[in-house]
């Protein structure tokens, strides 16, 4: 079995939810974006410190897969999220976030 792989970044919190609508409108993977909404909520109401997880499920070129999402609140407002899950769709994440930090001058 293939270990998880892990894309991650830290966010300012004012981020967290345009990345998401970048990630439910890639052309390339789909993923629900109510669900994205309601994390990007619960992420804002984290206090400094704390952690918490959500399972997605992201299809990603045509196959759907179990994706972890795992939030830490690093500093005010400065969540740290990070996806584990098959390379392959994480190789995916890994693309949108780098493309999202890139039009956002970050």
């Amino acid at each position: 079995m293939t270990p998880p792989a892990e894309a991650s970044a830290n966010f300012d919190l004012d981020n967290v939810a345009p990345f998401f609508s970048d990630l439910a409108a890639h052309p390339d993977l789909t993923v629900d974006p109510d669900d994205l909404a309601s994390i990007a909520t619960q992420i804002a109401g984290l206090t400094v410190g704390a952690t918490r997880q959500w399972i997605l499920t992201i299809g990603a070129n045509g196959t759907d897969s179990r994706i972890t999402l795992e939030v830490f609140m690093d500093d005010q407002d400065a969540p740290d999220l990070s996806f584990f899950g098959p390379p392959a769709a994480i190789r995916m994440i890994n693309g949108a976030l780098r493309d999202f930090m890139d039009r956002a001058g970050l």
